[in-house]
């Protein structure tokens, strides 16, 4: 582990009970901290252990969901010849986002169904110990985390590169809108193979294809084509643009 990390876990610790101080409820349970901790400290190593497992778990299932749900391979559009959409793997993005929202709903009935009546007790032990009111923070986890993840989501739903006949339209991840480009505006179209700097065995191979205007597609960057058919497209490409493929160690860009 870094040497930073655990000065910086504090360092955010601190921050938490500054921005969500806890403070007792009128009413509130009354109970020396002394005696909660003897009583729930083992507890600590559980609850930590708990994050690391249903983080990972609720990003597995969400991301699935996700992908099930928005992955195509394929275009409606008849026009299109080729269509590069958002890989599986990048709506494990989103999902990961929303694991930390959604954390608080597993964890409340983990916690519900081992401490039955004593459960408010324990969450006063947690509060007491890091200064820091959970609850909070985890209500505004959940609303950024969602709202994080619903961003996400719209902007890898347009994430991808159509092929037509006589043009290709860019849609890239940070936009909202798509560029076109005929075929003569390609500049280069690269065939990038990287050599590992330490063992000097090859990398995975991408194709960086880039345009007249700067703009470019690198087809390592969260795109899939789900038929194996890159090596079918790019040939396409350098048909169409009349552009031999260059043969690179480094990406060009």
């Amino acid at each position: 582990m870094n040497a930073l990390t655990y000065p910086i876990i504090l360092f955010v610790l601190f921050l938490l009970s500054k921005i969500f101080p806890y403070k007792k409820a009128e009413g509130g349970l009354n109970a020396d901290f002394g005696t909660l901790q003897k009583k729930y400290q083992k507890w600590d190593l559980f609850s930590a252990f708990l994050v690391i497992i249903l983080i990972p778990v609720t990003t597995y299932l969400l991301g699935s969901l996700f992908s099930i749900i928005f992955y195509s391979s394929e275009s409606s559009n008849s026009e299109i010849i080729y269509h590069i959409g958002t890989s599986r793997l990048m709506w494990f993005m989103p999902a990961l986002i929303l694991s930390f929202g959604l954390l608080r709903v597993p964890m409340t009935l983990i916690y519900k169904s081992i401490f039955k009546s004593d459960y408010n007790q324990f969450m006063l032990y947690s509060d007491l110990k890091t200064g820091i009111d959970g609850m909070r923070v985890l209500n505004y986890m959940t609303w950024i985390s969602g709202l994080g993840a619903v961003l996400f989501l719209v902007l890898l739903s347009d994430y991808s590169v159509d092929i037509y006949k006589e043009k290709i339209v860019l849609n890239d991840f940070l936009t909202f809108s798509d560029k076109s480009y005929s075929f003569s505006e390609i500049q280069s179209i690269n065939y990038i193979k990287p050599l590992n700097p330490n063992t000097g065995e090859p990398e995975k191979s991408s194709y960086f294809i880039k345009f007249k205007d700067g703009e470019h597609w690198d087809t390592a960057r969260g795109l899939e084509d789900d038929n194996n058919r890159q090596n079918e497209i790019i040939k396409f490409l350098s048909e169409k643009s009349k552009l031999n493929i260059n043969e690179l160690q480094k990406n060009p860009e």
